[in-house]
């Protein structure tokens, strides 16, 4: 269940963030002038990397284990960046 909810808030993630990019440009406002953009870029990084360490721990060559700690902290952390990224964008159209 982890795997499967992991992959489809990749994809949710992933779509919002072209939505974003796409809603910028209509706007002509810029890309990454504001700190809410620099969140989302380090949060769409993030939803990558997080998923490819799981992939790792489970399948990667030796299964390290090791990786496991790094993948559970890379995913709070993430989940802290989307609400710091929500209250920025909040602040931001206020």
């Amino acid at each position: 269940k982890h795997q499967t909810l992991g992959i489809v808030v990749m994809g949710v993630l992933l779509i919002g963030l072209g939505v974003a990019v796409y809603m910028v440009s209509l706007w002509h406002a810029g890309h990454l002038r504001v700190g809410h953009a620099y969140f989302g870029v380090s949060i769409a990084l993030l939803i990558v990397v997080v998923p490819l360490l799981g992939w790792l721990i489970i399948k990667g060559p030796g299964k390290p284990t090791a990786l496991r700690p790094l993948h559970r902290w890379a995913g709070r952390v993430t989940i802290l960046l989307m609400l710091v990224a929500c209250l920025l964008g909040w602040l931001t159209v206020r």
